[in-house]
C-alpha cells in the first residue's frame, strides 16, 4: 500500500487525497508507480553472465608479457647446450687472443694493435708450444715471461719472441707433453752459456 509523501500515513490505492492531511495524492501515486517500475526493470529476470574482475583476455595478455619478461633471464640462467658452446668457445677465443695481444705488447715494449702481424706471430707460437707441452696458455705465456725476465737479468738480450722460438725449438727436440718448465729450465742454461 502506498504511504502519503506530507504525512507519511497509509492510504488505499487510488484515493485523490490523503485522508490523514487532506493533501493531493496524484503525485504522490504517479510517483511510486514511476518507482517501482523502475524497480522492476532494474532487476533482471536472468542473471548476468558477466563476471567483476578482471577477463579471461586481461589474465592471458599479462601472462605472455610477464614470460617475455623474463625470458632474456632465463636464457641467462639455463644456456641450452649449443648456447653453452658457443660461450665457451667465444671465451677462449678470447682468453687465446688476449694471451697472445699480451706477449706482443710486452714484446714491443708498447701497445700493440689487435691487428698486428706480432700478434699473429705470438698466437702461432703459443700453439706450437701448445701442441708439446702439457700447460695450458696461459702458464705458457707466464714461464715465457718468467724466461724473458730471467735472461734479462743475467745479461742475455733476448726478445720475448726469441725466447719463445727458442722454447719451441727446446721443445722439439723431446717427447710431446712435456712440462714446459723443465724446457724452460734447459733453454735457460743454452742461452746463458753461450753468452
Amino acid at each position: 500500500m502506498p504511504y502519503c509523501k506530507n504525512c507519511g500515513t497509509e492510504y488505499q490505492e487510488g484515493a485523490k487525497f490523503c485522508p490523514s492531511c487532506g493533501k493531493p495524492l496524484t503525485s504522490d501515486v504517479a510517483a511510486q508507480q514511476t518507482q517501482q517500475q523502475t524497480q522492476q526493470t532494474a532487476q533482471p529476470s536472468q542473471p548476468s553472465k558477466k563476471k567483476k574482475g578482471i577477463s579471461k583476455g586481461c589474465v592471458i595478455a599479462i601472462i605472455i608479457f610477464a614470460f617475455l619478461s623474463i625470458l632474456p633471464f632465463i636464457t641467462l640462467i639455463l644456456p641450452s647446450s649449443e648456447g653453452s658452446r658457443r660461450s665457451t668457445t667465444q671465451e677462449e677465443t678470447t682468453e687465446k687472443t688476449d694471451i697472445a695481444h699480451q706477449l706482443a705488447c710486452i714484446n714491443a715494449g708498447d701497445y700493440v694493435s689487435p691487428r698486428s702481424s706480432q700478434l699473429k706471430e705470438f698466437d702461432r707460437l703459443l700453439n706450437e708450444l701448445d701442441s708439446k707441452c702439457k700447460n695450458n696458455r696461459v702458464e705458457i705465456g707466464d714461464i715465457s715471461v718468467s724466461c724473458y725476465q730471467e735472461l734479462q737479468k743475467r745479461g742475455v738480450n733476448y726478445s720475448l719472441k726469441e725466447v719463445m722460438i727458442g722454447l719451441n725449438e727446446a721443445a722439439s727436440t723431446n717427447n710431446n707433453n712435456q712440462d714446459l718448465v723443465q724446457v724452460a729450465a734447459g733453454f735457460m742454461m743454452i742461452a746463458t752459456s753461450n753468452q
